[in-house]
């Protein structure tokens, strides 16, 4: 035990009617397992609640909340503890978690899933893929959907059937006075307006309830240069995203190549760029769409195969190992123009890849180590109205972001300098705003400038209405008017 959990801990009477409230457990800095336990996904994060209650079900979260606040102690929620500024955890108050409640129950024949609010990723899309049926989610199966789905969520399936809280239909919350309500199209409609995008602001989803779509084999791969042609393959990124169909998911990528026997001479242990590529339809359609990769120069490295989109939802798990210390900085880019592509190339060529990064476990990494990302947007996500729900900027072809990741503490300085640098010399070329997911905890003008003024205006009048002294606070937080 450190000194940062002995500042308030909880009574041993409170403990008490906490564990007695609940059917699931209670995990205080008394208990053996509590560094586990209070552990999340970024190791940079490193937080000590006073207690963690892991909820068995509704009851224990409604019991958790009502703890909470007659206590008047901060409270954050976790379900799979992915968020990057470490919004599922605190120091010296309560941590909601839902990790136990992953229960998923399909209807195939109306293409409808249930999933409980502890889910992760893979828990949804292995019940859904047993019937050939998927919702759009993001890329790494031990990613949360409940943070995900709250904040947008970027997947595969994003251009095709739009971002996950686009394809959610209802859902079970327990608000900030501890009580259960649904929200939906015809049953508190303007909450479900701003959970679908801000919802970590409105209460503890429970149950989301997805509309789903038909999804099978898809075609999916990466192609790899040099990084010394990053400026070509922009430009190559830019004119096939000009004219791609709904079914295609582009994303460029820059990387820190591993040294290993089976990469090509010209990228083994260096930096290269890539264009990854996921066609969401026929594989033969998809290669069509694909034959404009070597318009511009021949890729060192090109794997594109066709594999099932359960398979494809699990590949990139390797680059999102838990244990490492990682810090973001990301944006929306309204165009891939020539002056944008001279920031992106002047400071890609300018990172220096952290010392040796090892697994948690101390196994060491042989994947590529992913640090910039531009995700190709619009599509039918693009298409959506801007004002059905409170997830802002849909209309951006763009999404940006620096991924910096390390496992030496002597590297944060470096790695944190590099992203922050990378994002201010691009923020001329952008919105200005982000992706929500991708914010962290934001200051109050970074949360506005996000959403937007109009949007944000009404979500404060719904913060007012629904949680009118902030209790849920924790991250991307909207303050009540």
């Amino acid at each position: 035990m450190t000194a940062a959990t002995e500042n308030a801990p909880l009574r041993p009477s409170l403990v008490r009617q906490l564990r007695d409230s609940l059917r699931g457990d209670v995990v205080t800095p008394k208990d053996e397992r509590y560094d586990s336990a209070r552990s999340v996904w970024n190791a940079d994060i490193d937080r000590y609640p006073a207690a963690i209650a892991y909820c068995a079900d509704v009851a224990d979260v409604i019991a958790s909340i009502r703890f909470a606040r007659e206590e008047s102690l901060p409270t954050a929620i976790r379900c799979a503890g992915h968020n990057i500024a470490g919004s599922s955890t605190n120091d010296g108050g309560l941590v909601v978690d839902l990790s136990v409640m992953r229960g998923v129950s399909i209807k195939p024949h109306v293409q409808l899933a249930r999933a409980q609010g502890g889910c992760t990723l893979g828990d949804l899309d292995h019940a859904t893929q047993a019937f050939g049926l998927a919702t759009t989610l993001g890329v790494n199966s031990i990613t949360g959907i409940a943070g995900l789905t709250l904040g947008g969520g970027i997947g595969w399936l994003l251009r095709k059937h739009g971002f996950s809280c686009d394809n959610v239909l209802s859902l079970d919350i327990v608000t900030a006075e501890g009580t259960l309500v649904t929200a939906s199209r015809s049953h508190n409609p303007d909450l479900f307006w701003g959970m679908r995008g801000a919802g970590h602001n409105f209460g503890v989803v429970t149950e989301f309830e997805y509309r789903l779509h038909s999804i099978d084999i898809v075609l999916a791969g990466i192609a790899l240069w040099p990084a010394d042609q990053a400026r070509e393959i922009l430009r190559l990124f830019r004119e096939l995203t000009s004219s791609a169909p709904d079914e295609l998911k582009l994303i460029f990528v820059w990387l820190s190549m591993p040294s290993d026997p089976n990469i090509p001479t010209e990228l083994a242990g260096r930096p290269a760029v890539g264009i990854a590529a996921g066609y969401m339809g026929s594989p033969e359609r998809g290669l069509e769409a694909l034959k404009g990769l070597r318009g511009i120069v021949a890729p060192a490295v090109e794997r594109f195969a066709p594999q099932r989109y359960y398979d494809l939802q699990r590949e990139s798990d390797s680059e999102w190992l838990p244990g490492f210390r990682r810090y973001w900085k990301s944006t929306y880019i309204p165009a891939l123009d020539e002056p944008t592509i001279d920031v992106i190339v002047e400071h890609g060529q300018r990172f220096v890849p952290p010392r040796v990064v090892k697994h948690h476990a101390g196994v060491l990494v042989t994947q590529p180590t992913l640090w910039f990302e531009i995700s190709h947007m619009g599509g039918a996500a693009a298409r959506i109205d801007e004002d059905d729900c409170a997830l802002p900027h849909r209309k951006i072809p763009y999404f940006a972001a620096a991924t910096t990741v390390w496992s030496d503490p002597c590297d944060r300085a470096q790695q944190v300098e590099w992203a922050s640098a990378f994002w201010d010399s691009l923020a001329p070329h952008s919105l200005g705003a982000t992706y929500t997911n991708y914010l962290g905890r934001g200051t109050d003008e970074q949360v506005r400038t996000t959403f937007g003024a109009e949007k944000y205006d009404r979500l404060v009048a719904l913060k007012s209405k629904w949680d009118p002294s902030n209790f849920f606070s924790g991250t991307q937080n909207v303050r009540p008017g």
